[in-house]
């Protein structure tokens, strides 16, 4: 019994041990499980934690405001004031949306700051003369604007300059240490609110802890812990970091050292973390620019080879067409490329790599210099001008030291380059280009400059004084083009010439001999020209020319004989533009010249429209509408500033010789049904001045002519004189002119001879005879004078009239009816006209038969009045 006790005992405790054994392995996978589920739950609760973050209105307002702030720190650096115009408009908004904020909290610090940086930076770039001059247009009323703006601004907010003056007395801390102190705030605030989470939570687990110790068995205390030790030991396991201290509360009066301290550690930790991270990796200097090879390094040294490349033709070649490919998106990839050629070209010439690659390099940076976005700016910057002018000029020197071995032309082909450090077979170096094609990129883009200009700024005067530079590359240019022979490249390089000095008078300084070379330059163009345009406007220019001068009877015969007005209007919209031009000093020439009707005739078309300036190509007409793309073409074709014919001179010459022409003729066909109207503008302008009641004293220069006319009219040649000159119209229109007295003296004269004419036509049915001694002394005018206008006027039967020599008096015939006659005939043939109306509706009314009857009645009524006569 025993042994069989024993043996069931042993039997019983093996397999009891057995179970335990296998309830153990259960528990243990059970526990596992659970322990993977938990953890995959946590981890889900703590990434979602993580990606969201709930921030208040005062901290989305306030970044907002930063964010501003930081593009304006930007926009100063690069002194953008129209973009700072806006950012400081983006400021009204923010505050404007952070009101509540900022009635409890009041105006953050970092505004105030800021403020006071704009505030001081405005006034020191207001104050920097020399800063203002170089500012274009646009940046001068951005920086006028945005100082009247922060004014207005601290003007309003009284409270806004006092917080400004308390923070210029005691200047607080760097926005970013403020920043750094919320930040550590606000994750102690979230790491306080975590703790006093975790300590209930800890509580609760040791509540639910004893309650569970009490009624659980010694195998589940044995397995829970298992299951804490197993938590405890794994250093993977999620559970590892919530020990004790974590659950703890925090000191909630720790010092900012502290904090510091905490940020700067971890700082240090993640600038390790990245370090080893990127230790595949090479460092880059901050400071190169550039891709591959080619480095702007920032000490400003430029580096186009490595160091143990040998640089030959090949190589230079090479690395040409590298620079060439670049993609310049930006201003400042722009400027690198032009260094990045003119290093190479240094060391091009260091090598001896030959004159041909030399003048290649040279064109390259030419062409790189015009290359700009004409998306942001139609014109490019005075920089890059300058440097366009400096090389193009140093082109054209080297292409005169070296003419006798030197080709340069678009005939050459690529295979003929010499791209080497020898020249080809014939012993000269060939390159691809053209010099005239250069040059007129040049004129095209100092055109552009001179457009885009204040025309009353500093900036506009310095931007002319590059005339002497561009006439003397134009000068150098022509020598080279007359070395080669090459007669279609002289032509083109004399029109640019020419075009730089056609419109100036000789009496100006350095103007002097201008007639001369131009005749010269366009006698050689209308012979060895082969171009239509070319030629046309070769004629034109000389035409110009000599209208400036006074040469008045050239100028004419050379437009009708060159025919250009029956074919202009084929030309292209440039050369119509100088057509204009020339019409109009064509026109003023003939009014200095005493020609009326010339003056008027050539200026008709101009000033019929109301489109002068649009015609000559000195501005718009707001009466058109036009879209964008049409106002920008335009734009382009707009002559310079200083080449402008000034328009109210050209409307005071218009209406002069009008009132010349129309006041006598008004005057002689006064009572003409059939009269016409010589100038209509003239006509519209009289018209409404007389039909003002009350007519004050003139004021502009359209008043002082009307008022001139208007004495003219009545035969007043004194009030007609005192009207045209007196000294406003003086300093408005006639001291335009190089000869202002001669112009004076013409005027007067003209203005006598005109009255003269006017009081014949209207007084001489009331004279049997006029004395010559009584014209003279009433007009005063000689008697050669009054003799020659009334011959002119008998010779063109405008007068009836003959000269009593023995007398010295003007014999009227008296073949015109009076006054009082010419009204009586014209109502005699009103009432005809009347009466034949009155038929007419009488016979559409009653019919054929009351005519008959009413003719018949009247030729009863006539016969029976004759007999009675008889």
């Amino acid at each position: 019994m025993a042994g069989r006790a024993k043996y069931w005992a042993s039997e019983s405790s093996s397999s009891s041990g057995s179970e335990t054994e296998s309830e153990e392995i259960v528990v243990k996978k059970t526990i596992q499980k659970k322990k993977k589920v938990v953890q995959a739950i946590y981890t889900d609760d703590e990434s979602e934690d993580e990606g969201r973050v709930v921030r208040n209105l005062k901290d989305r307002r306030f970044d907002e405001l930063s964010e501003h702030i930081k593009k304006a720190r930007n926009m100063r650096k690069i002194n953008d004031f129209s973009a700072l115009l806006n950012t400081f408009k983006d400021y009204h908004t923010t505050l404007s949306k952070t009101a509540k904020v900022i009635e409890k909290e009041g105006l953050p610090r970092f505004y105030i700051k800021e403020l006071v940086e704009l505030d001081d930076y405005i006034n020191a770039k207001w104050d920097d003369k020399d800063f203002k001059k170089k500012l274009s247009k646009q940046g001068s009323k951005g920086l006028t604007t945005l100082r009247q703006r922060l004014r207005k601004y601290f003007a309003e907010e009284p409270k806004t300059a006092e917080e400004l003056t308390k923070y210029r007395e005691n200047p607080d801390a760097s926005e970013e240490e403020e920043e750094v102190d919320a930040a550590s705030s606000a994750s102690d605030e979230s790491d306080d609110s975590m703790s006093g989470t975790s300590d209930e939570s800890d509580d609760d687990l040791s509540d639910s802890g004893s309650e569970l110790s009490g009624s659980s068995d010694e195998s589940e205390s044995d397995s829970d812990s298992d299951f804490d030790s197993d938590i405890g030991d794994d250093p993977d396991n999620e559970f590892a970091r919530y020990t004790i201290e974590y659950f703890l509360k925090k000191d909630k009066t720790s010092s900012k050292a502290d904090k510091k301290v905490r940020k700067e550690k971890k700082k240090r930790e993640q600038k390790e973390h990245k370090e080893e991270e990127d230790d595949d990796w090479t460092a880059v200097d901050p400071g190169t620019v550039g891709k591959g090879d080619l480095k702007i390094l920032l000490t400003g040294e430029v580096q186009i080879f490595p160091k143990d490349v040998e640089i030959n033709a090949k190589n230079v070649v090479q690395k040409l067409a590298e620079i060439t490919a670049m993609r310049t998106p930006k201003e400042a990839d722009r400027q690198n490329k032009i260094l990045f050629y003119k290093k190479l070209r240094e060391m091009a010439i260091e090598a001896k790599t030959g004159l041909g690659l030399e003048i290649k390099i040279r064109l390259s940076t030419i062409s790189a210099c015009y290359d700009y976005n004409p998306k942001h700016k139609d014109y490019m910057s005075d920089e890059s001008f300058a440097n366009a002018l400096s090389e193009t000029l140093e082109l054209v020197q080297i292409l005169n030291k070296n003419h006798e071995t030197l080709i340069l032309s678009d005939n050459v082909q690529d295979d003929e380059e010499s791209l080497t450090d020898q020249p080809n077979e014939d012993g000269k170096w060939h390159c691809r280009g053209s010099l005239v094609h250069t040059c007129t990129k040049l004129d095209t883009e100092y055109s552009k400059l001179l457009q885009n200009s204040d025309q009353h700024s500093e900036e506009y005067r310095m931007r002319l004084s590059n005339n002497c530079k561009i006439m003397q590359i134009f000068n150098e240019g022509t020598d080279w083009a007359l070395l080669q022979a090459d007669k279609q490249q002289i032509c083109q390089m004399y029109l640019l010439k020419i075009k730089y000095i056609y419109y100036r008078h000789d009496s100006q300084k350095g103007a002097e001999g201008s007639q001369e070379l131009i005749e010269k330059f366009c006698k050689y163009i209308y012979t060895n020209d082969e171009t239509q345009r070319i030629r046309t406007q070769a004629i034109l220019y000389n035409i110009y020319n000599l209208a400036l001068h006074d040469k008045w009877f050239q100028a004419r015969d050379l437009m009708l004989m060159s025919h250009l007005q029956e074919s202009i209007h084929n030309a292209d919209i440039g050369t119509q533009i100088i057509y204009n031009r020339t019409m109009v000093q064509l026109g003023l020439c003939a009014f200095r010249m005493g020609q009326m009707e010339d003056a008027h005739q050539a200026l008709t078309d101009i000033q019929s429209g109301n489109r002068s300036r649009e015609l000559l190509a000195q501005g718009f007409s707001m009466a058109r509408e036009r879209t964008q793309e049409q106002e920008k073409t335009e734009r382009r074709r707009m002559q310079p500033y200083h080449t402008h014919i000034n328009t109210e001179l050209l409307e005071c010459v218009y209406l002069v010789s009008a009132m010349f022409l129309e006041i006598p003729y008004m005057a002689e066909k006064e009572f003409d049904s059939r009269r016409r109207m010589i100038s209509k503008q003239f006509h519209y302008q009289l018209r409404n001045s007389e039909k003002q009641a009350f007519v004050g004293p003139p004021d502009n220069m359209r008043e002082h002519v009307l008022a001139a006319a208007k004495a003219l009219k009545v035969g007043d040649w004194k009030k007609c004189i005192k009207y045209l000159i007196n000294p406003k119209m003086n300093q408005k229109v006639w001291n335009l002119f190089a000869e202002t007295d001669k112009v004076k003296d013409m005027l007067q004269k003209y203005a006598k001879t005109q009255s003269l004419r006017v009081y014949l036509f209207s007084y001489s049915q009331f004279y049997d005879n006029i004395s010559i001694d009584w014209i003279t002394e009433n007009f005063d005018m000689s008697s050669s004078e009054v003799q020659s206008a009334v011959s002119k006027m008998m010779i063109n039967e405008e007068l009836k009239a003959s000269w009593d020599e023995p007398s010295r008096s003007l014999v009227l015939h008296k073949t015109e009816p009076t006054r009082l006659q010419n009204l009586a005939l014209q109502l005699a043939s009103r009432l005809n006209q009347l009466t034949e109306s009155n038929e007419r509706l009488c016979e559409s009314k009653q019919g054929s038969n009351f005519t008959a009857f009413y003719q018949s009645n009247r030729m009863r009524d006539w016969s029976r009045n004759n007999n009675r006569r008889f």
